[in-house]
């Protein structure tokens, strides 16, 4: 692993910006890149309650039935939407 200067001071920075890269060299020698972070996908980015419905409901689809992750939507949701910043 090499430090990305650049990608040490967003993080420093407020907002936050979360960037990752990563490079693969095959046995082939085959060079693969991969990057996130630093756009509206961003950890630091607000999302809109529908976007964090959207992801959450991803990602517990396979654990979770749709009852239980109503359940627990509307447990961490309500601060949101009686103006508390979550």
């Amino acid at each position: 692993m090499v430090e990305n200067e650049d990608f040490t001071a967003a993080y420093d920075r407020w907002p936050v910006e979360h960037s990752t890269r990563i490079t693969i060299l095959t046995r082939t020698g085959e060079k693969l890149v991969g990057e996130t972070g630093g756009d509206k996908d961003d950890l630091s980015m607000p999302k809109s309650d529908d976007e964090i419905a959207k992801k959450f409901r991803g990602l517990t689809e396979g654990s979770l039935n749709t009852q239980r992750a109503d359940a627990l939507m509307d447990s961490f949701m309500a601060p949101r939407r009686l103006g508390s910043r979550v």
